[in-house]
């Protein structure tokens, strides 16, 4: 017990500490709404810099990486993602649970099941990276980054998207289970820079380990993991996404009434109850868990 209030005492203002200018720069830029945006990101950046430091920094790269892709050209997305359930520049509260839950829980896995244990046997705080719910942080971070990096990259793409489900049919930009090349390069990548964030704090925080076999599988699972949550949130958002269609613009939207022109619009496809917030999260958690699942047993 007196290990895990010395490590809070201690942690706690680190981590107030190293959050602060963090969120001076999201006030200053814009980037989520206020207060219950900028509360909910608040939570999140301090639980996960308290249990292992990380876990904030792998936030705050997908956070940062993905927000300034959103501002690039947006002028130019505007008429796109006008069409879309929320904007692709400020987040609101949901997004940030969206994209930050499934990385929050597991990583409260991670202490319930790896950390408290050893506390309770030596009363001191090892990490192990080798762990499935440690390295799910990782994956569900680099689902969520792949995903808007395909986004914002593929919003832009001079060929218009395919339909996940069927490549044969074009569909307009921004069209929900839509994607491009330039997306699912762009996914790849993103993917790519999350397992690079988990490299770095192997090498970091874990210096005697060397870069084995198991290391290089776990990154390339990190990368494959992105990609796959990419695809799959294409594939919910093509079959059970609730999608509406407007008959005074002839425009399918996730939006009811229509953000462009006010009007009511009908149930298009899907389900009504599904969004785009639940399609984030749950692509997440099936990869993320299929992925830890995997780790585990190889």
């Amino acid at each position: 017990m007196y290990s895990i209030i010395s490590y809070l005492l201690l942690m706690v203002p680190f981590s107030v500490l190293f959050n602060l200018p963090i969120f001076f720069v999201i006030l200053k830029k814009k980037y989520l709404t206020v207060p219950y945006g900028i509360t909910v990101a608040a939570i999140l950046g301090i639980s996960l810099f308290v249990i292992y430091p990380f876990f904030w920094v792998v936030l705050c790269v997908f956070f940062f990486s993905s927000s300034m892709l959103s501002r690039m050209k947006a002028k130019d997305k505007s008429n796109t993602t006008i069409d879309f359930a929320k904007g692709s520049v400020k987040r609101d509260a949901m997004q940030v649970i969206a994209n930050g839950f499934i990385p929050l829980l597991f990583a409260f896995g991670y202490v319930l099941f790896e950390l408290l244990p050893k506390i309770v046997e030596s009363d001191t705080i090892l990490h192990n990276p080798n762990n499935p719910l440690f390295i799910g942080v990782f994956v569900a971070f680099s689902v969520h980054t792949a995903d808007t990096w395909a986004t914002e990259i593929g919003i832009l793409s001079k060929k218009p998207p395919r339909l996940v489900t069927n490549l044969r049919r074009i569909v307009d930009p921004g069209t929900s289970g839509g994607i491009t090349l330039n997306g699912c390069l762009a996914s790849i990548f993103g993917g790519v820079l999350i397992g690079i964030v988990y490299f770095f704090a192997i090498v970091i925080s874990f210096p005697p380990i060397a870069i084995n076999r198991q290391i290089i599988i776990i990154l390339f699972l990190i990368i494959v993991g992105g990609f796959s949550g990419s695809i799959l949130d294409s594939i919910e958002g093509a079959t059970i996404q609730g999608i509406y269609y407007c008959n005074h613009c002839k425009k399918e939207t996730e939006t009811n009434p229509h953000k462009r022109c006010g009007n009511k619009t009908t149930l298009y496809r899907g389900n009504r109850l599904i969004n785009n917030d639940f399609v984030n999260l749950s692509s997440a958690l099936l990869v993320t868990c299929f992925i830890s699942l995997l780790i585990s047993i190889i």
